[in-house]
């Protein structure tokens, strides 16, 4: 029989009353009440454009709509149409009158959809007589049933702090997926101007050019991730020590609290001048090559990181750097290259001062 650990040990009155003391201190006084809403009105409200008029909205912070696969979908509506229990939705009061998606925004989009006729059924294993089918295809009965079904809702008070609302995001993200670090760190930066940098610059057509990322991975934030790195191991690689997440929450923190004008049109010529670059001299921009010298349909971190951060510091050391296309392919292919950027490269400083040197070097170098 395995050991079992004993947890009887006793706390000292003194930290009794300190655990009081702090969960007194810390205890949230968000006001809410809970509402019943018909699944049609989510539909008619619901647009994804903060822009628009109707009264339900995603923030920021949120995901993007559908990170949730087809038969995650799928099963979604079959639990509606069979009368399973749904976990709560979240929306905010605002002080403009309209309602913010604080949790839910995956199942209202996949409603929006469905009802839309934008998603065909599939994979069920109980309703097997509806896969393949749409919204219009149901019974007209089953059609009204489904529009009139009720949502159980909790809305928060109006004067709810926008931090409020993100740590109660990041604590009930009832999605498949657990947001990873880059979208916990958008989520509670979103004010932060250095991030709001970033996401604008996500939408740079050279970056777009030379990563190709899919959209799912531009719904994981796979490109805030990118950018954040490029700029945090430009400015600070020396000073990284094992810990990235660690050292990427730390200098989005810093350099919002820092953030100036000249800073930003800094950061921008900075990443303008290596897309540039890599888009002149990169045939397959950032994407990993085979064997044969074609492009995977593959941007790893690990590669990223060195080649777009090498370049950066290359080009801040020589203005007017160049290379030829020849001498990238060598450098992509190279047995040392390869050897110091594989696919799940660990993050230990050494290796990653290394790798990144080794592209700055190479290029400064002027190996063509």
């Amino acid at each position: 029989m395995s050991e079992q650990t004993e947890f009887n040990f006793e706390l000292t009155d003194k930290h009794k009353e300190r655990i009081l003391t702090q969960i007194k201190n810390l205890r949230s006084d968000i006001k809410y009440d809970t509402r019943d809403f018909p699944i049609d009105y989510l539909f008619s409200n619901y647009k994804s454009d903060e822009d628009t008029v109707t009264g339900l909205i995603a923030p920021e912070y949120q995901r993007k709509e559908l990170i949730w696969s087809g038969k995650a979908m799928s099963r979604f509506i079959e639990s509606i149409l069979l009368g399973y229990p749904i976990p709560l939705i979240f929306l905010s009061d605002r002080d403009d009158g309209r309602l913010e998606i604080v949790d839910g925004l995956q199942r209202i989009s996949t409603l929006t959809k469905f009802l839309n006729d934008e998603l065909m059924l599939s994979n069920l294993e109980k309703l097997t007589e509806i896969n393949d089918c749409t919204f219009s295809q149901l019974p007209l009965n089953e059609q009204r049933r489904f529009r009139a079904k009720s949502l159980r809702i909790v809305v928060l008070d109006e004067n709810t702090k926008d931090e409020e609302k993100v740590e109660l995001f990041n604590r009930l993200n009832t999605s498949s997926e657990p947001a990873n670090p880059s979208e916990v760190r958008s989520g509670k930066e979103y004010k932060n101007k250095f991030m709001r940098l970033v996401k604008e610059l996500t939408l740079d057509p050279t970056f777009v050019h030379n990563t190709q990322l899919s959209d799912e991975k531009k719904n994981r934030k796979e490109d805030i991730e990118l950018i954040t790195r490029f700029f945090a191991l430009s400015h600070n690689y020396q000073e990284y020590s094992n810990n990235l997440q660690k050292f990427l929450d730390k200098f989005v923190e810093e350099a919002g609290d820092e953030w100036t004008e000249p800073k930003r049109e800094q950061f921008i010529q900075e990443f303008n001048s290596t897309m540039d670059f890599v888009k002149q001299y990169f045939i397959y921009g950032f994407r990993k090559l085979k064997n044969n010298g074609q492009a995977m349909n593959l941007v790893t971190r690990t590669q990223f990181d060195s080649l777009a951060v090498g370049i950066n510091l290359a080009l801040n050391a020589n203005k007017n750097l160049e290379t030829t296309q020849e001498s990238v392919q060598k450098l992509l292919m190279s047995k040392e290259f390869e050897e110091l950027t594989p696919s799940g490269a660990s993050n230990n400083r050494t290796k990653m001062v290394k790798r990144i040197e080794y592209v700055r070097d190479y290029f400064l170098d002027g190996t063509v």
